[in-house]
This record gives structure tokens, sequence and C-alpha cells, in this order.
């Protein structure tokens, strides 16, 4: 008897599971999970992605869900808004358990005019910094040159969007003045926020 209820109850429990499950739809599009070996494409639609290539490779920012950090976030832009112009800040982690990474970015660019706008000019202000895991610290500062540029290629100030591409050649200030890391194609395509 006893087994009969329990397999009578795990039947029941099975069949309400399968009850409770919705079939994905069936279309020609199934989900794809983010590949984080490729740059995202350039995009302009406020599709909330970002990579670059550092010294060649690809670094796209994550944070790993293993990490069980709640104040930890992949990326987060925003725009100090003043009179029709703005400094830009992009914030970017990188945590990957599995690879042993934990590297955080940072972008600022201004005044962006709120247009199409490239900003190459050192005087202006563009510069980038970047933490990795062995705690080195690279940034860009304090060598200030055409190497070092972010063009917005749109701020939408309706829908708080912002998308752009940067470049940047990074030097390690604080222990070896020779060692740099390059930064290219670079790309966003972010909602940020209004400051």
């Amino acid at each position: 008897m006893k087994k009969t209820s329990v397999l009578t109850i795990l039947s029941m429990i099975a069949l309400w599971l399968t009850s409770c499950y919705k079939d994905l739809p069936n279309d020609d599009s199934p989900y794809q999970p983010i590949d984080y070996t490729v740059l995202p494409p350039i995009t302009r639609i406020g599709a909330n992605t970002f990579g670059c290539l550092v010294n060649g490779e690809v670094w796209v920012p994550r944070v790993d869900i293993l990490a069980f950090d709640p104040t930890r976030y992949d990326m987060i832009a925003t725009v100090d808004e003043r009179n029709g112009t703005g400094v830009v800040r992009i914030d970017c982690t990188l945590l990957d358990l599995d690879l042993g990474q934990d590297d955080w970015l940072e972008i600022i660019s201004g005044p962006t005019f709120f247009q199409a706008v490239q900003n190459c000019d050192p005087i202006v202000g563009v510069s980038a910094q970047l933490n990795i895991t062995s705690g080195q610290g690279y940034q860009s500062s304090y060598h200030s040159s055409s190497d070092n540029c972010v063009t917005i290629t749109r701020i939408d100030t309706a829908n708080n969007i912002i998308s752009g591409t940067f470049q940047f050649v990074l030097y390690n200030d604080f222990t070896n003045l020779n060692d740099k890391i390059t930064i290219t194609e670079g790309r966003f395509d972010m909602p940020y926020r209004p400051q």
C-alpha cells in the first residue's frame, strides 16, 4: 500500500511539473547565449552592448553569476548633462571565475555637445583606466595623444541612449612606465543614466 501511495504521489508531482512547463515558442530564431569570444556588432539602437580588443584579445564585460555579489554590475553608462554639453562616463566589469579574470575598465569623454562628435583632443578630456586581475592599473590620462579617441555616434536624450566607438593606449603609471596596453575596435551602444 505504501509503495502504491508513493508512486501515486510521485506521478502527481510529475504531472503537475509538466503542466507548469511552457514550451518555448517554435520559431526560426531560438535563444542564443551571448558569445563572449567575439565583439558585439557596432549598433546605435540602445542594445546594451560593449566590447573592445585589449592587446588583440576580445574583452566583453560580464559578471559571473557564481560571484553571488549583487553589488557587482557588468556595465553602466552615465551622462552629466549641462546646457547642451555633457560628460560621458562608462564603467565596465569583466569577472569570470573560470578564467580567473577580474578586470575593470572606465572610459570618460567630455563634452559631447549631444551630437555625433569625435573626441580625440586630449585638452577636451578623453581618458581611460583599466585595472586587471593582477592588481596592475593602466591609464591614459598622463599620456594624452591622438591615439586616445572616443567617437560618439548617437546620443538620444529623449530615450537616454548613447552609442560610439573608441581606442586607447594605456600605460602602467604605477610600476613600469614602459608597460602599455592597446585598446582597439572599441564599441558601445547603451542606455545611460542622466546625472
